[in-house]
């Protein structure tokens, strides 16, 4: 029974962690959705997402809520990584997929630290934020790596492993290959339809954001220069200044937006394995 309630609570936490993912992707995608037509401010990343919201009545509220939720689905990667309990397995695709789910687990807890920083008014972190989202620590972070002996290909090779999961992101989504764990059982054909349209759409355009975050990085390494180098909020941005940037960049904020409900769809709609047997 108790095994049984403890099983329940991380699926829970589970959930509030995709529903929370999904709103921090609706929100970057309104933000840039306002953008072309001087409704709102520039597009922005995760971190310029916080930032926005942190001057609203209930804003640091609001970041407690965000945080906790961006530190569930954290816990929740980093419990598919080392307990495995969708049975990714010990070959070299599983442990691959497992390293890639532990990534993601600590990329959500520094967006916690980032939350943290700015409710509890860290000046380091706070500072950089203020500085322009992620761009700031993309090119801090690129630049530190150039400095190194090989760092160059090191960076190029980030940026070759990001365009690789661009590239599969936009085939899941061309193809409709969601989630797995994904089941609409006791849903309407309506429903399902429209939920998994919305989804696939999502997918691909994210996969497109990543693709361009990849050539970005591929970029800065082959010029030797951490400026090239691109966040979220930095390649929404280069999308507005191209030409007819405005309509491209509408449409990848949908895209996000979509994004964002594709979360939703998981949170409510993923079957969530918490035991490895």
């Amino acid at each position: 029974m108790r095994k049984r309630a403890s099983t329940s609570f991380l699926e829970y936490f589970a959930r509030f962690g995709f529903a929370i993912k999904g709103v921090v992707y609706c929100i970057i995608g309104v933000l840039a959705a306002l953008a072309p037509v001087g409704m709102g401010t520039r597009p922005t990343g995760a971190q310029g997402v916080l930032r926005a919201l942190l001057p609203q009545p209930v804003g640091s509220l609001l970041l407690v809520i965000i945080a906790l939720g961006l530190g569930c689905f954290g816990l929740f990667q980093l419990l598919r990584a080392t307990a495995d309990p969708e049975h990714a397995g010990r070959d070299a695709r599983g442990i691959a997929r497992r390293l890639g789910w532990a990534w993601n687990g600590v990329f959500h807890f520094g967006m916690v630290a980032v939350a943290i920083g700015m409710i509890v008014g860290l000046r380091r972190i706070s500072s950089a934020v203020a500085s322009g989202d992620d761009e700031r620590q993309m090119r801090d972070w690129t630049a530190a790596a150039m400095s190194y002996p090989l760092g160059r290909w090191a960076v190029a090779a980030v940026g070759v492993g990001i365009i690789v999961y661009g590239v599969l992101q936009i085939r899941s989504g061309a193809a409709g290959k969601l989630d797995k764990w994904l089941s609409f059982l006791g849903t309407s054909d309506t429903r399902r339809r429209w939920a998994r349209g919305v989804s696939r759409f999502g997918v691909a355009a994210r996969g497109v954001v990543f693709l361009l975050v990849g050539t970005f990085m591929i970029r800065a390494a082959y010029d030797f220069t951490a400026r090239e180098a691109r966040g979220l909020g930095g390649t929404l941005r280069a999308l507005a200044a191209e030409p007819h940037g405005a309509w491209v960049l509408g449409i990848v904020a949908l895209g996000l937006i979509a994004y964002g409900l594709y979360d939703f769809v998981l949170a409510r709609y993923r079957r969530i394995n918490a035991s490895s047997r």
